[in-house]
């Protein structure tokens, strides 16, 4: 007798809302990339930025040089990188993956809050146990991550997009 996963399983609403989520995501990760490629690779943002305050950029350029910093570019771009990850993915995730169409500010406060969190949550983990206790980082990357994207896909369904007119 063969045992079978019943096809409903993979048509449940909730399972089609963690598959759209991990849509988004990967989404993100492609928006990211090329946002970080480009502001690093192609544009150099940061020094775009310090040329744009003038005078003030100079002084910024030389503290950074006297402290031993040669240029923030890739934290610089990986920042915007980010911020465009997160602005896709909330709104994505509330149109298309939980179709929710109210209380956006309160919403995307909780959003932030919830990706903070898990952005120190993950770096905690990693740090006990690939810095701390010597595990391979890639395993742990790859269990951490796949905790992390569950932990936030529930956080997202049941706090963030919580259908209020439900």
């Amino acid at each position: 007798m063969k045992a079978s996963i019943p096809v409903y399983l993979f048509l449940s609403p909730g399972l089609r809302q963690f598959y759209k989520f991990l849509i988004v995501g990967c989404s993100n990760f492609a928006l990211s990339f090329t946002v970080f490629y480009l502001c690093y690779q192609k544009w150099h943002i940061f020094d775009r930025f310090l040329k744009s305050m003038g005078s003030y950029g100079l002084v910024v350029s030389n503290f950074m040089y006297s402290a031993g910093i040669e240029s923030p570019e890739g934290s610089f771009s990986n920042f915007i990188a980010y911020s465009f990850g997160i602005l896709n993915s909330f709104l994505w995730n509330k149109i298309w993956t939980f179709k929710v169409f109210n209380k956006t500010k309160s919403q995307f406060k909780r959003f932030i809050t919830l990706n903070i969190f898990c952005l120190l949550l993950s770096t905690l983990i990693i740090y006990i146990f690939v810095d701390v206790l010597t595990i391979s980082y890639k395993f742990v990357w790859v269990t951490t991550m796949a905790f992390v994207t569950f932990l936030n896909f529930v956080f997202n369904k049941f706090w963030v997009f919580e259908n209020i007119t439900r």
